[in-house]
């Protein structure tokens, strides 16, 4: 059996890890930025010591890939991750919008993890950027709240989070989502659903996000940086207060989730904006994937891994002018989702294409659009990331430092050149654009989010009337 304690460790990669691996390339990386901003102090090299030790309990952030007998595998990298002190200026993180840069990093090279500290005039920022193929978004949350937890175990805090580090043998149960449907289906029941929805990914050919005309972009192009016109940027934007208490208002009274609400203005934005770019008929198809949790309580010591699956909506540029109907749509397909743990068939699909020759490889070739983009809404990662464990009302808190602000979203792939992500901290909602800025150039993010926020709180307005 293999045993992830050793210092040789081998462990194949799994279907969706290979995917990630093969869709990574210098242009598009693979690679989740985080962003904590922090108001306070903490001892710098007592964090690092957490960090390095938190590293030690995680496989796939110290390890690299290695092609052996034709098959990927996970093996320990000769350098581990540590946390960086970056002296160097950098860009401003506070404020109510900023840009940050997302970072290739090369799995068979070097591990998937990069750390920087930075102090900032009234406390610090953490970059923390990480390979899809080493874990989700979720795992990474989870990540930081054992990093956290055990600084504060070495500074004597017993009253913040607690470190938890989980078993990295269980690794090799990665695979197992203990899915449990609601009530029994048969085989041929489930055959049947699974043709449908791969029918439907493979006859539906999703609209591509393109520049919009060079005239409705000139009052944004003073606002864009020159920057490196080929690494994708997120650019964020926090919402204010008031508008998390009239959205989760409205959401209450609609009786529809958050998420169904901000993945309905997503739907709109994107139309009105493929509508904006140039003729395109009302027909034409709009895709969106959205990650989806596939963890039960019986993976919570489960070391950092990809637990996730994809779902994916799709709706004509024409069904999304009914507004009604679409937030009623999304919502029962939502339930869906989540109830018979659809996200669970992408990974099916994945292993699909795995088996056949060649067929990953082509899954991942430039020459397919998969989605016309990308949404992911992690909510509040206090509540749902860290296991409830809170400090003072509910903030998260690092020693005397307490965190103000999480940034971060989905990265980019070829044909798909825009994803949006939304986080809560507190009562305050970010959004998060990740763009290719060789496909959308900074000033067509830049718009692309003032529609969004327009879209939001034209929904939150009107719904609330």
């Amino acid at each position: 059996m293999t045993t992830l304690f050793s210092d040789d460790y081998s462990v194949p990669l799994n279907a969706f890890e290979e995917y990630m691996l093969l869709d990574d390339r210098p242009g598009y990386p693979m690679t989740m930025p985080t962003t904590l901003v922090f108001r306070g102090r903490v001892d710098f090299e007592l964090l690092r010591q957490a960090f390095d030790e938190t590293i030690a309990s995680e496989p796939f952030y110290r390890s690299i890939v290695r092609k052996e007998r034709g098959q990927w595998s996970w093996i320990p990298a000769e350098t581990k991750p540590t946390l960086q002190n970056c002296t160097e200026e950098g860009p401003t993180l506070y404020g109510e919008s900023g840009v940050e840069t997302v970072f290739f990093l090369d799995l068979r090279r070097q591990a998937g993890v990069l750390c920087e500290y930075r102090e900032t005039p009234d406390g610090f920022a953490i970059r923390l950027q990480v390979h899809h193929a080493v874990c989700d978004g979720l795992a990474t949350m989870r990540f930081v709240g054992n990093w956290f937890g055990r600084y504060g175990e070495l500074i004597g805090d017993t009253d913040g989070i607690s470190s938890c580090f989980p078993d990295p043998q269980r690794l090799l149960e990665r695979e197992d989502f203990q899915i449990v449907l609601p009530h029994p289906l048969s085989r041929w029941t489930i055959a049947k659903s699974f043709f449908r929805e791969a029918s439907h990914w493979f006859l539906r050919r999703p609209s591509r996000l393109r520049p919009l005309p060079e005239g409705i972009l000139n009052e944004k192009k003073s606002e864009t940086d020159s920057g490196t016109p080929n690494t994708p940027r997120l650019f964020w934007t926090k919402l204010s207060e008031d508008f998390f208490v009239a959205h989760r208002a409205v959401a209450k009274h609609q009786k529809v989730s958050a998420n169904t609400l901000f993945l309905g203005g997503y739907f709109r934005t994107l139309a009105r904006w493929l509508e904006l770019s140039g003729p395109i008929s009302p027909k034409r198809w709009i895709r969106v994937l959205m990650p989806t949790n596939l963890r039960k309580s019986c993976h919570s010591d489960m070391p950092a891994a990809n637990m996730l699956g994809y779902a994916f909506f799709d709706r004509r540029i024409a069904d999304c002018r009914d507004r009604e109907s679409l937030f009623t749509g999304i919502q029962n397909d939502v339930e869906l989702v989540k109830n018979w743990s659809m996200g669970s068939m992408f990974l099916s699909g994945v292993n699909a294409c795995r088996n056949l020759p060649g067929g990953l490889s082509l899954a991942t070739s430039q020459r397919f659009c998969h989605s016309t983009s990308v949404f992911s809404n992690i909510g509040c990662p206090c509540r749902t990331l860290l296991q409830r464990r809170f400090h003072r009302a509910g903030t998260i808190r690092v020693g005397d430092a307490e965190l103000l602000q999480l940034i971060g979203g989905p990265p980019v792939r070829p044909n798909t050149p825009l994803t949006g992500g939304m986080l809560l901290q507190g009562q305050m909602w970010t959004v998060a654009i990740i763009s290719d800025l060789s496909r959308m150039s900074a000033a067509d993010t830049l718009l692309f989010r003032d529609l969004l926020i327009e879209q939001f709180n034209e929904t939150t307005r009107q719904a609330g009337e």
